[in-house]
C-alpha cells in the first residue's frame, strides 16, 4: 500500500481545513442532498463529501459508508488532492499496486473502484474532495466525471457560504474582543467621525464625562454643552479642542490639560491627547483619549500653596536659607542670609556659597566630599572672609582677624527630583557666642517643621539602618500613634496592592526596585494596608540616595479620589494587629 504524501503547501492547506472549522461537525442537509445526488448520477453504492485533516479524512456527508472517518494513511481522497487535474479516478483498486493491500479494499468496505472530484477553499486550497465509489470494478464515463466535477462546484459554493460564516463569527468575535479591550481601559476613548461626531467610545468614557452612551453618541466638540476651560480659567471653543484640530490638520496633538464641567455641575480636568485616523491615505476619523486627573491637579495646586506657604515663612524666619545647586551656586535665598552675608539678594544669587568663607576654613573639604558623594550633610562653624577681602582670595591658612564672623551653617542634599546634587543651606550668626544655642536650635527646629508640618506622609530608610525617620503624617495615614513605630525594613511586614487588587511580590515593591535599580519610583499608585486592617489608596514616590542604600519615600492618601464603583480591598482582619504590621 503506497501511504499518500503531503500536498506540495501542506501547512497552508491544513490552516484552509481548520479554519472553515469543518472536521468533527455534524452532517448538514445541504451537504447531504449533494452526495445522494453524486450516488444517484453515478449509479454508485457509495458516495462522500470528505475533508482531509493532517492525520485523518472526515466524511462531512456520506451515504453507504458507515464510518465518519478513515485514517490519513488509507484515504483515497488524500491522494486525489495531490492531483493538479483536480480528478482522480481508481478502476480497480485490487489491480493498482497502490491500493492493493489498503485495508478499505481487503478488509471493508471492499471498495473496488473509485471517482474523486477535488474542492478547494475559497482561496484555491484543496481541503478535500467529493467521491464515489462502487464495489465492483468499473470504467467512470466523461460524462459522469463532468457530473461529478458539477456537483463538486456546488460543493465548493456551500464551502464558500462556511467560509463567510466563519468570517462573519471571527469579525463578530473581534468586534466583541475591541469593545471588551476598550471597557478595560481606565482613560476614556472616544472615535470621532470625520463629520466630528462621536460614533464609538468605552465605558471610561461615560464615566470620566459623567454621560451616558446616549448622551455621548453624535455629540461634537462643537457642541456648547462641554463648557470647557483651559487651566487659566478661560474659555476653551470646541473648534479648537484637540479632536477638532486634529481632524483639520491630520496630525495628532498630546498632553492638553482641559477643564470639562460635567452635568452634575462639578469641574473635571482631563489629560486629553487626539491621534488620527488614515486608510490608504485618506484621514476617516480620529482616536481621543482622555484621563481624569482632577485629583493630580488638585494635589499639585495644594501642594504649590504649601510651597508658598513654606517659602513666605522661610522668607519671614530669622535663620538664613538658601538653595544651592548641584555645583553649589546660590538659586534661592532669603532675606536673612542676605543680611547675615552682608550681601545684595540679586548678587547672592548664582554666586558660589564656598567664596564666602575663608580659605583655610575646614568646611571646603567637607564641601568637596559632599560634591564626590561621600557625604551628604554638612554641620559645621565656618568662618567669613572680612568685608574687604570678599573680592579677593585667601591665602591658604591666612588666620582669621580678631573681629572675624562665624555663622553656623547646616547643609544638606536634597532628594534628586529635579536638580540632581541639589542642597540646602541654612546658616546662622554665631558671632556672638551667647546666641550660639538659641541659633541652632531655631535652624533645627525649621528644619524639622519643614518636614513635619507637610501633608504628605514622608518616610526615610534604609534596609540596613531600618527606619531612619518618620514624619506625623506618615504614622497617622498608617494608622499609628504619633509616638508609633513602624515596622522594619522586612518585606513581609507591607503589603502593598496594585490597581486590580493583586498582592504584589515582595521583589515588585516600590521601596525595594527605588534601592535595587537606584532608579527613582514617580507617582505610582497603591493600596497599602495600615495598621488596623484597613487599606489606603496612596500616590506613591521612592527616591534612592544616589550610591548609597537610603531612600526617601513621599506618599499622599488619594483614598477620596477612589471613583465610585472602583474595587476597594476590604479590611484583611478583625481585632488585634497581625505579626508584622
Amino acid at each position: 500500500m503506497l501511504s499518500p504524501a503531503p500536498h506540495h503547501d501542506e501547512p497552508a492547506r491544513l490552516q484552509a481545513v481548520r479554519r472553515l472549522e469543518l472536521v468533527g461537525t455534524a452532517p448538514e442537509a445541504r451537504f447531504d442532498r449533494i452526495v445522494r445526488l453524486a450516488a444517484a448520477a453515478l449509479g454508485t453504492p457509495m458516495s462522500m463529501v470528505s475533508i482531509v485533516d493532517a492525520d485523518r479524512q472526515w466524511f462531512k456527508a456520506r451515504v453507504g459508508l458507515e464510518a465518519c472517518e478513515t485514517p490519513r494513511s488509507v484515504s483515497f481522497c488524500a491522494h486525489a488532492i495531490l492531483e493538479p487535474s483536480g480528478r482522480f479516478v481508481v478502476a480497480d483498486a485490487a489491480l493498482d499496486p497502490r491500493f492493493a493491500d489498503n485495508p478499505l479494499v481487503t478488509d471493508g468496505p471492499l471498495l473496488r473502484s473509485y471517482a474523486g472530484q477535488v474542492v478547494h477553499d475559497p482561496a484555491g486550497n484543496p481541503i478535500g474532495a467529493l467521491a464515489v465509489a462502487d464495489l465492483e470494478p468499473r470504467e467512470f464515463t466523461d460524462e459522469q466525471l463532468a457530473v461529478l466535477a458539477d456537483l463538486a462546484a456546488i460543493v465548493e459554493r456551500e464551502i464558500e457560504a462556511v467560509d463567510r460564516d466563519v468570517t462573519l463569527r471571527a469579525v463578530q468575535r473581534l468586534e466583541r474582543s475591541k469593545h471588551a479591550l476598550l471597557d478595560t481601559f481606565t482613560e476614556g476613548l472616544v472615535l470621532h467621525a470625520v463629520s466630528g461626531e462621536i460614533v464609538e467610545w468605552n465605558s471610561a468614557a461615560e464615566r470620566v464625562l459623567g454621560l451616558s452612551g446616549d448622551e455621548l453618541g453624535g455629540r461634537t466638540s462643537i457642541d456648547p454643552r462641554w463648557r470647557c476651560v483651559r487651566e487659566d480659567g478661560s474659555d476653551w471653543t470646541g473648534d479648537t479642542h484637540p479632536a477638532m484640530v486634529t481632524l483639520a490638520t491630520g496630525k495628532p496633538v498630546h498632553d492638553q490639560l482641559m477643564g470639562v464641567h460635567r452635568p452634575q455641575g462639578d469641574l473635571a480636568w482631563l489629560r486629553v491627547n487626539s491621534q488620527p485616523i488614515f486608510e490608504d491615505g485618506v484621514l476617516t476619523g480620529v482616536f481621543a483619549a482622555f484621563q481624569d486627573i482632577t485629583a493630580e491637579i488638585t494635589f499639585e495646586r495644594r501642594s504649590r500653596a504649601m510651597a508658598d506657604r513654606l517659602t513666605a515663612a522661610i522668607e519671614a524666619g530669622g535663620v538664613g536659607t538658601a538653595l544651592l545647586d548641584g555645583d553649589g551656586r546660590i538659586t534661592f535665598v532669603n532675606s536673612a542670609l542676605a543680611s547675615i552675608l552682608d550681601a545684595d539678594s540679586v548678587r547672592l544669587k548664582g554666586s558660589l556659597l564656598a567664596d564666602f568663607f575663608q580659605r583655610a576654613d575646614p568646611v571646603h573639604r567637607q564641601l568637596d566630599e559632599v560634591a564626590a558623594g561621600l557625604r551628604q550633610s554638612i554641620a559645621a562653624d565656618v568662618c567669613l572672609l572680612d568685608d574687604d577681602r570678599l573680592a579677593v582670595a585667601s591665602a591658604p591658612g591666612m588666620p582669621a582677624t580678631t573681629d572675624a564672623r562665624w555663622i553656623r551653617l547646616n547643609l544638606s542634599q536634597l532628594p534628586d527630583i529635579d536638580d540632581p546634587g541639589a542642597m540646602l543651606a541654612q546658616i546662622t550668626d554665631v558671632t556672638v557666642r551667647r546666641h550660639l544655642e538659641a541659633d541652632i536650635a531655631r535652624s533645627e527646629e525649621l528644619a524639622r517643621v519643614c518636614l513635619d508640618v507637610l501633608e504628605q506622609g514622608v518616610i526615610f530608610a534604609s534596609p540596613t539602618l531600618g527606619m531612619l525617620r518618620v514624619n506625623p503624617a506618615a504614622l497617622r495615614l498608617l494608622g499609628y500613634e504619633a509616638d508609633g513605630v513602624l515596622p522594619d525594613w522586612e518585606a513581609d511586614a507591607w503589603v502593598f496592592l496594585d490597581a486590580d487588587l493583586r498582592e504584589l511580590p515582595a521583589d515588585d515593591y516600590p521601596t525595594i526596585r527605588a534601592v535595587e535599580t537606584g532608579i527613582a519610583v514617580r507617582d505610582e499608585v497603591y493600596w497599602v494596608r495600615r495598621k488596623d486592617g484597613d487599606f489606603l489608596r496612596v500616590r506613591l514616590s521612592c527616591m534612592p540616595f544616589g550610591w548609597t542604600d537610603e531612600l526617601v519615600c513621599a506618599f499622599t492618601d488619594i483614598t477620596a479620589y477612589t471613583r465610585p464603583g472602583d474595587a476597594r480591598p476590604e479590611r484583611v482582619f478583625q481585632g488585634s494587629v497581625p505579626s508584622g504590621l
